[in-house]
């Protein structure tokens, strides 16, 4: 059973009348208690009984996220417990993603990657996933890949859209240049940014030299689709 402590946090993050709270609650007990194959079978149950992956991903996974780092924040728990949620997830990412195939492939190419430095990839992966169930090929560059490598990746795929995503605010700078860097080798990709250092400076993206800004898997969806009209028009 989660501690009183973790419970007023996940409070402040996904209201107790949420419909997939309970879900979210038992999820992240045992996932704090390293039980990986309690919290693999609940997903896969789950997904199995209908449940969309979509929503296990915003509704679950992603509070989940920030809960753990809300935690680790507090000193409620170690590095390595925070570690271990995100291997965990990961993990279980992995098992759904047959559920997440889709069958109506279309043209556009999605490159999704954190700023150079950043290690914090779960929330990138989930967007990748997103796009890559739309129907989008995708390709899922991971934490800490340098600028150029990310450069020459989108050149050469003709990427329609570049997914970035950064976490600590002290990487911001590293974005804007990861963002000229894409622009001097392929001006037709749109770029789009998001992450927790972000979330709360939604603003940002413009100083950033973004065509646009996502708060969530869902949403970048949306906004990808915003920018590649916006391009067509141009």
């Amino acid at each position: 059973m989660l501690s009183e402590a973790v419970i007023r946090e996940l409070d402040e993050i996904i209201s107790r009348d949420a419909p997939y709270r309970k879900l979210a609650e038992q999820y992240a007990e045992y996932v704090l208690a390293g039980d990986r194959k309690s919290a693999s079978n609940l997903i896969i149950e789950k997904v199995e009984s209908g449940t969309p992956v979509k929503d296990i991903y915003l509704q679950v996974f992603q509070p989940d996220m920030y809960l753990t780092g809300r935690l680790w924040q507090l000193k409620i728990i170690s590095v390595a417990q925070e570690h271990l949620f995100t291997a965990m997830t990961q993990s279980i990412m992995a098992q759904l993603y047959p559920y997440i195939m889709s069958g109506n492939k279309n043209d556009n190419i999605l490159i999704a990657t954190c700023v150079g430095n950043e290690l914090h990839e779960m929330g990138i992966r989930m967007v990748a996933d997103m796009f890559e169930s739309e129907g989008w090929n995708t390709l899922f560059l991971g934490a800490n890949t340098p600028s150029k490598t990310v450069a020459e990746a989108v050149a050469s795929e003709k990427a329609h859209i570049l997914a970035i995503s950064t976490t600590m605010m002290f990487h911001l700078k590293n974005t804007q240049e990861l963002i000229k860097e894409v622009k001097k080798n392929r001006e037709e990709t749109g770029i789009m940014v998001g992450g927790i250092a972000l979330n709360s400076r939604p603003e940002l993206w413009k100083l950033l030299g973004a065509q646009g800004f996502a708060s969530n898997a869902e949403d970048a969806i949306s906004v990808a689709k915003s920018i590649l009209e916006s391009k067509e028009q141009a």
